[in-house]
């Protein structure tokens, strides 16, 4: 199909008819149009190519809306939805038309036709956006930033000159887990247009704030066949209740018992790889900040090299003593320091 057709109208079915409905439709549609079953009816080149074009519009009107999926996907864009793909031949897709966009929530039975946003649309890169474009005769170098500026969308779409797309950007928000584990995740893109598009994304590891993900040919369209923008999401990572991330390392905090803080012990560390013991050396003091090797988050750059994990020690000071532990605490300070005054906070003499 080379112009948009309403899907409902190809199968003759209103918007709310059912599956069954749907699905008879297009039965009746397909008897009636199928090429070879009128052939033999037909008296020119021209009828038959005409009855072709209908059976595979029937065809690909009922690839989506005889799936629950596709068609939710293609009431809740608009009708921008063609054969499972962006309808790119909307006066509104080529080249642009509204710069704004955002992603929405993974589609549900909820989600139709009105869909809740999370995000919203940052305004998008104009900057070089036509740096790529292909110009015969021309000085490109010279021409960059001015074209667009000189011509205006409608005389570069006269001119027949090919442009590339504009880059559209957002942010991308990821949990803790996500940035540091790295992952393959689909997210729901809401275009200019009113499309919204299933994008895979990979998420890889170790990746922090303020990096950037470029989804090539996947911005706003391009003029008289140009290339497609790109769209460049920047990611912003969740936090993790207790954890400190700086760079590849990671920081907690743990709260010792006053004995294991005198006489030492093993503690359990959550780390982001599990729990694991911990050895805690006696006499340690609050502050102490203890390393984990290797239990912090991967590079990026280089998988083999991870970051480390440190622990801060706090000690836990107890409340509420019985007499009895309270007498064996003076006798300790005694014992240790010599002077009974020392308790009471008065100094030794």
């Amino acid at each position: 199909m080379t112009a948009f057709r309403d899907y409902y109208e190809v199968l003759g079915v209103t918007r709310n008819a059912d599956m069954a409905t749907v699905k008879k439709a297009y039965r009746n549609l397909v008897k009636k149009y199928h090429p070879d079953a009128k052939a033999s009816q037909m008296e020119t080149a021209a009828e038959f190519m005409d009855m072709e074009n209908r059976f595979q519009e029937v065809k690909e009107a009922y690839g989506v809306l005889g799936d629950e999926t596709k068609r939710k996907l293609y009431d809740l864009s608009g009708g921008m939805y063609q054969g499972g793909k962006r309808h790119s031949h909307s006066p509104q897709r080529e080249g642009g038309g509204r710069e704004n966009g955002h992603f929405s929530k993974k589609p549900s039975d909820n989600d139709f036709p009105k869909a809740s946003f999370d995000k919203s649309f940052h305004k998008n890169s104009s900057k070089n956006s036509f740096q790529k474009a292909s110009f015969e005769n021309i000085d490109q170098e010279n021409m960059e930033g001015t074209c667009y500026n000189s011509l205006g969308e409608e005389g570069l779409r006269k001119s027949g000159l090919r442009v590339m797309g504009k880059d559209l950007t957002d942010r991308l928000e990821i949990s803790f887990e996500e940035a540091a584990f790295g992952c393959d995740k689909i997210v729901y893109y809401r275009y200019p247009d009113g499309f919204v598009e299933p994008l895979k994304v990979h998420i890889p590891a170790g990746i922090d704030s303020g990096k950037k993900i470029c989804l090539e040919g996947k911005g706003l369209p391009g003029l008289n066949g140009g290339d497609p923008g790109n769209l460049i999401l920047e990611i912003r990572a969740g936090v993790k209740n207790g954890f400190v991330r700086k760079d590849m390392d990671v920081y907690t905090t743990a709260y010792i018992p006053f004995p294991t803080a005198v006489l030492g012990g093993e503690i359990a560390v959550e780390t982001l790889y599990g729990e694991i013991r911990c050895r805690i050396p006696e006499g340690i003091q609050a502050g102490t900040r203890l390393r984990l090797r290797g239990k912090g988050i991967v590079s990026m750059q280089n998988a083999t090299v991870t970051g480390d994990h440190y622990v801060t020690i706090q000690i836990q000071v107890p409340r509420n003593l019985s007499m009895e532990a309270k007498e064996k605490l003076r006798a300790y300070w005694n014992a240790e320091k010599g002077c009974g005054k020392w308790v009471r906070g008065e100094g030794c003499a």
